[in-house]
């Protein structure tokens, strides 16, 4: 009898000990499934800050050139007038 004592015991025990350690996993699994979720996050952020950059960028070289061009024909009107051409 106290060996079949000893063997519900030692059950309880394991199981105890499994369904712990299935917590402590689980706990750890919604850790990073949060993590997880953040950084996709700041990733998304990061692609949207990326493509606004690009664009600005864009529009700020076509600028740089119409100001260019600009300055070009400015320069070249001034210099027939003046006839250093």
């Amino acid at each position: 009898m106290k060996q079949l004592e000893n063997i519900v015991e030692s059950v309880r025990q394991n199981r105890f000990k499994i369904e712990r350690r299935q917590q402590e996993e689980k706990h750890k699994r919604d850790g990073l499934n949060i993590q997880l979720s953040e950084l996709v996050d700041k990733a998304r952020q990061y692609a949207k800050v990326t493509k606004d950059f690009q664009e600005v960028r864009k529009k700020t070289l076509l600028l740089r050139l119409f100001i260019l061009q600009y300055k070009f024909l400015f320069y070249f009107r001034l210099s027939k007038k003046t006839n250093l051409f």
